[in-house]
Parts: structure tokens; C-alpha cells; sequence
């Protein structure tokens, strides 16, 4: 987007396909620097549905441990912030929407897109 790198994921089978983005050996502490919001520019031509899932692994920083935390989000044009397929759209996302969720131990972002096809996504961060 804007001549910077995107990532790209393709070939999005119809139904409920997903795609996961492991960081477990480099987890984010979005928690202690008061971190508020989490951003993703995503484009998809089509598909009307678009859902982001965020894990935290919890203070012991492995999976299973009994303290991990995910919640999903789903995005359409309806929703707030909007998701609409061919444009990109800004999905600036207040981690309270996120309810119940730690942001300690940060390890997976989970993209959904519903409606299959292809997705290019870019700016991902939190911020405050």
C-alpha cells in the first residue's frame, strides 16, 4: 500500500478459511506500555465478512497453561470499524473491544475471511 510491503494471502477457499500469524518466540507486551487500540489495513475484492482473532499466551508465556486469552472480531460494513471489500479498509480497533482479553503475552493474530478469495493486509501495530 502505498509502495510499502504488504503481505498477502491467497487462495482463500470458500467458507470459514483461516490463516495464522505465529510469533510466539517474539510475543508483544501491548498491556504495560498502555497500549489502547489495535490497527490492520486490510483489502479484500470481495467477501462481505472479515474476522480478526488476537491470542495472549498469559504470563507464562506457552500455550495451554490455563492462562491464555483469544477473542475474535468480526468485521463487516455494518460493524465499527467498517469492513468493505474492494478498498482497503482501516481497522483501527479499541482493545476494549477485545472484551475479556490480556494483551501481556501477545503470540497469534488468527485472519477469517469468510467468503474465501484473497487478502492483503498492511500497518499492523497497536497504539495508544
Amino acid at each position: 500500500r502505498d509502495s510499502d510491503n504488504t503481505k498477502a494471502y491467497t487462495g482463500f477457499t470458500s467458507g470459514a478459511f483461516y490463516v495464522g500469524i505465529d510469533f510466539v518466540g517474539d510475543q508483544i507486551d501491548a498491556e504495560t506500555p498502555g497500549m489502547t487500540h489495535f490497527n490492520m489495513d486490510v483489502y479484500a475484492p470481495s467477501g462481505a465478512t472479515f474476522g480478526i482473532k488476537l491470542v495472549d499466551f498469559g504470563p507464562d508465556g506457552s500455550y495451554g497453561g490455563g492462562d491464555d486469552t483469544e477473542r475474535q472480531l468480526v468485521f463487516t460494513a455494518a460493524s465499527d470499524p467498517a469492513f468493505t471489500p474492494g478498498g482497503w479498509a482501516e481497522l483501527d480497533i479499541p482493545l476494549e473491544q477485545f472484551a475479556g482479553m490480556n494483551f501481556g503475552n501477545v503470540s497469534q493474530i488468527v485472519l477469517t475471511a469468510f467468503s474465501g478469495g484473497n487478502v492483503w493486509i498492511d500497518n499492523v501495530y497497536f497504539h495508544k
